[in-house]
């Protein structure tokens, strides 16, 4: 049994920020194509909303960050909160037509555009905060982004890797390897 404490290395570690450079086009296309192939669950039909110009994601970022704001917190403290979409410079909003539940990582149609981005050098991070949070407290944009009679499955964000980020805190934990 081979016990190896976690450390602390260089002050930094691995994590999903992303790099703001854009998905070129045949990439991106290729990714959505990839997830237009799995029916929701049910076999629903399925909607993607790709966000991709830099104007459109801005506003998107700028309302999903305030709707990810505790309630009673205002909006100018939002900075002293984590970006919940972390540069990202895409996201695909998934919506499948009728009643049913949220996608998880384990949902077809995300794995397939998980794949279909890895295989592209893109990574993606499943937003799964924005299901609760920015319909509710911003209803206007579910009819920007969502069909009618739809109901939005999951947000995926996607983009290449970003740097090591430094300065986010002492792991801690043990790994067993045996």
């Amino acid at each position: 049994m081979d016990k190896k404490e976690n450390r602390q290395e260089e002050n930094s570690r691995f994590s999903r920020f992303f790099d703001s450079r854009p998905i070129d086009d045949e990439a991106l296309e290729a990714i959505v194509d990839a997830g237009m192939f799995t029916r929701g669950q049910d076999r629903q039909m399925l909607h993607f909303t790709v966000i991709k110009s830099r104007e459109e994601m801005e506003k998107y970022r700028a309302a999903r960050k305030a709707a990810s704001l505790p309630e009673g917190v205002p909006a100018e403290a939002a900075d002293q909160f984590a970006d919940p979409m972390r540069n990202a410079p895409v996201a695909v909003l998934i919506s499948a037509k009728g009643e049913g539940e949220p996608c998880d990582v384990g949902c077809p149609v995300v794995q397939r555009l998980l794949s279909a981005a890895a295989l592209r050098g893109v990574i993606g991070s499943l937003d799964r905060q924005a299901l609760t949070d920015l319909f509710d407290r911003q209803p206007e944009l579910k009819e920007e982004y969502v069909p009618e009679g739809y109901e939005l499955r999951a947000v995926l964000l996607l983009g290449y890797p970003g740097p090591i980020m430094k300065d986010l805190g002492e792991r801690v934990g043990t790994v067993e390897y045996k």
